[in-house]
């Protein structure tokens, strides 16, 4: 049976809903709702349409809260290649998290400089490139990559101090001063 014009259309208008509320979810850290709504994103959003990426990368990040790595992993490597500026580095700042969470060390590295060859060619020295490179700092500093961490966190300080945005200098200054711990043996 073929849909009519207006059932697709309510359908999209309910797509757009829910998907808007599954990013507020996200956005507002409330995993049990974020979590109802990642499976209804992964059915509605299958392969051919033009946004699984993008809500490839969202659920990956509902996994990674989850503690499921592995998973949040696959559907990072799979996201990528359909990725461009802000949702690329995105993406590449979870995979940090998630092969962090899952020990690829190497593999690590690799998303670590991919994600600041990513924020160098789309952000220069900004505030943006500044707030990316202290998210990657904390992801950094997650995965117990503290040196990577700390250096993420130098050069958005520097950035920050470019463009004399003072909170973001307080945030970089405070991401430095935090308390580090041994590496578990």
């Amino acid at each position: 049976m073929q849909q009519t014009l207006a059932g697709r259309v309510r359908d999209g208008f309910a797509s757009e809903t829910a998907l808007a509320k599954f990013r507020r979810a996200l956005r507002q850290e409330d995993q049990e709702a974020a979590e109802r709504y990642a499976g209804w994103a992964l059915s509605t959003h299958r392969r051919e349409h033009p946004r699984r990426a993008r809500v490839l990368v969202d659920v990956a990040e509902v996994e990674l809260r989850r503690g499921a790595h592995e998973r949040a992993e696959a559907m990072l490597r799979t996201a990528l290649p359909g990725l461009a500026g802000v949702e690329e580095v995105r993406a590449l700042i979870l995979l940090v998290r998630a092969l962090g969470g899952v020990g690829e060390g190497q593999s690590v590295e690799y998303a670590w400089h991919r994600a600041l060859d990513v924020i160098d060619d789309e952000y220069g020295c900004s505030g943006a490139a500044a707030r990316w490179l202290l998210k990657l700092a904390h992801a950094g500093a997650e995965v117990q990559q503290e040196l990577h961490a700390d250096w993420a966190a130098q050069r958005a300080l520097g950035c920050a101090r470019q463009i004399g945005d003072e909170e973001l200098i307080a945030d970089c200054d405070a991401f430095l001063a935090r308390p580090r711990f041994p590496k578990a043996a």
